[in-house]
């Protein structure tokens, strides 16, 4: 009898650890890299709004604002909307084929010029519980400032302002930003922005833009380039709840440690239980990126990280009295 519980105790843990990781990778950014769209993108439409197309996607600052939609379904030479040549350059999609544009800065003669996207998420965020939110930038080819300035508004309400255009929202203070100083010069490749943190409760919309005017946003001037602003692509964008830990039995084993952290190829694992049912290794967005069973800690000294990319992890080991969980970098 003893045996049968302990084993239903061990099947409980798992399955409760295992929903909890499959929930934290539920996305809950609808048409997340804007392959979706009602109608294809036309640059010569009025009043200009294209990125309305990409349904449920719109800009919050709706007066003289022209967010930007790239898809490949656009053909026209005179000012493309197209993928991955466009009236800015060139860009693969990050995910898909298609993704969206927004001027960020330095657009004359307007000063502190923004665009901005903002989309309805499938559903609030719950008071308390971590989030992972993340989104990927590149710079434009043609656009001659590249910025520090980039981030994630969450908010239980639209910022939607049918009055201004234009402006930046520098009331808002954006729970996700780029690192001052960080410069995104990057035309090749896609940026990622990333970090968490705890919700109030209740936030119900993104909103992705330079929340910074002009005065406080650090940039690198490229003269050889034709676009007088600072533009940006934006594909990939996610918010998902990452409070791998929560619900989950834990308890305190001051003796076990990993070494280095940060870490880099290899991670030691020290003092590790001499029984233990599995070990996973979640990365910050809930996924498993390693998974043993049933392995003795005398055997089990290292953890090969190869094939990692550089972030957050953690390490979370199942024993027949609860989880251990302890968090490392990986670089």
């Amino acid at each position: 009898m003893k045996l049968f519980k302990q084993l239903l105790l061990k099947i409980f843990v798992l399955l409760l650890f295992s929903t909890k990781a499959m929930y934290a990778q539920v996305n809950l950014v609808p048409n997340p890299s804007f392959e979706v769209y009602d109608t294809c993108p036309n640059a010569f439409e009025f009043p200009y709004r294209a990125i309305y197309h990409a349904v449920p996607w719109f800009q919050p600052l709706v007066i003289d604002n022209s967010t930007d939609y790239f898809n490949p379904c656009n053909t026209d030479t005179l000012y493309s909307l197209g993928s991955p040549y466009n009236l800015l350059g060139y860009q693969q999609g990050k995910t898909g084929v298609a993704y969206a544009g927004i001027a960020t800065g330095y657009l004359i003669p307007q000063n502190n010029a923004r665009e901005y996207i903002e989309v309805a998420l499938t559903d609030s965020l719950i008071s308390n519980k971590k989030y992972c939110i993340s989104f990927y930038v590149s710079f434009a080819n043609l656009s001659q400032k590249a910025v520090d300035g980039m981030g994630a508004y969450l908010s239980k309400d639209s910022v939607l302002d049918s009055t201004s255009f234009w402006g930046v929202l520098s009331n808002l203070n954006p729970q996700i930003e780029n690192p001052q100083g960080n410069i995104l010069n990057d035309t090749l490749n896609w940026v990622q922005i990333s970090g968490e943190f705890y919700a109030s409760g209740g936030e119900k919309y993104i909103t992705i833009g330079n929340f910074k005017d002009d005065a406080h946003t650090a940039f690198i001037q490229n003269t050889y380039r034709t676009w007088v602003s600072s533009y940006y692509y934006i594909d990939d964008v996610s918010v998902v709840y990452c409070d791998v830990d929560a619900g989950i039995n834990e308890e305190t084993v001051n003796d076990f440690t990993i070494s280095p952290n940060p870490a880099f190829d290899i991670l030691t694992l020290n003092n590790l239980p001499n029984l233990f049912t599995e070990l996973f290794l979640f990365d910050v967005r809930g996924r498993v990126c390693k998974h043993l069973q049933s392995i003795s800690g005398s055997q089990l000294k290292t953890i090969d990280l190869d094939g990692l990319l550089n972030g957050m992890y953690f390490i979370k080991i199942v024993t027949e009295n609860g989880t251990i969980t302890i968090k490392f970098v990986k670089e």
